[in-house]
């Protein structure tokens, strides 16, 4: 009794490693993905993968527009201080 009940918890927690398997979220065994980035950011990203997604690369090439128009700039006659 003791060495089928030992057997089906082996059993058990083999199949339940391998049922879960992790990072497979995209459909696809392999692609290339390119976003265009709009709004303060501007530029592409670029997205590499395979093996349904356990292997990515991603390449950002973008610039951040910054807004200062609640910065204050305090001069002294010529000079900034």
């Amino acid at each position: 009794m003791r060495t089928k009940i030992f057997l089906f918890l082996t059993v058990f927690f083999t199949v339940s490693q391998f049922a879960q398997q992790q990072g497979k979220y995209i459909f696809m065994k392999s692609g290339h993905i390119e976003y265009q980035l709009n709004g303060n950011t501007t530029g592409t990203k670029s997205v590499w993968f395979d093996e349904y997604g356990m292997l990515m690369y991603t390449l950002t090439n973008s610039t951040q527009k910054t807004n200062w128009k609640f910065a204050k700039v305090i001069s002294c006659g010529k000079l900034i201080c």
